[in-house]
């Protein structure tokens, strides 16, 4: 296998390589369990409001009808970037260099 190829197989395909968003969600969701029946502290219950204020004027912003293009696009390319890459990876026939163009 080629230095790309190792690359590819080792860490991109894998899902330790996004553990950390991963990780936030589960500690998360730890604490709302934890939370669940108690009485929160009034910092705690301020900063999640302000959270979840900014949280629902982002949500607002991203949900105008004008991002339905461009959201059908990017999915698109999201959806077709692995074979592009598999591909381009797979066709590679001489030791790893970099140009212009490529860093391989």
């Amino acid at each position: 296998m080629s230095f790309n190829a190792d690359y590819f197989n080792i860490v991109y395909v894998k899902p330790y390589t996004r553990v950390g968003v991963y990780a936030i969600g589960l500690a998360l969701g730890y604490l709302i369990h934890k939370k669940k029946g108690k009485k929160l502290s009034k910092v705690f219950v301020f900063s999640g409001s302000v959270i979840a204020g900014v949280l629902g004027f982002v949500n607002t912003i991203l949900s105008w009808n004008a991002w339905i293009p461009l959201s059908r696009l990017t999915y698109a390319a999201y959806l077709i970037h692995l074979i592009i890459l598999t591909s381009e990876i797979g066709s590679i026939r001489s030791l790893p260099y970099a140009d212009m163009y490529y860093i391989h």
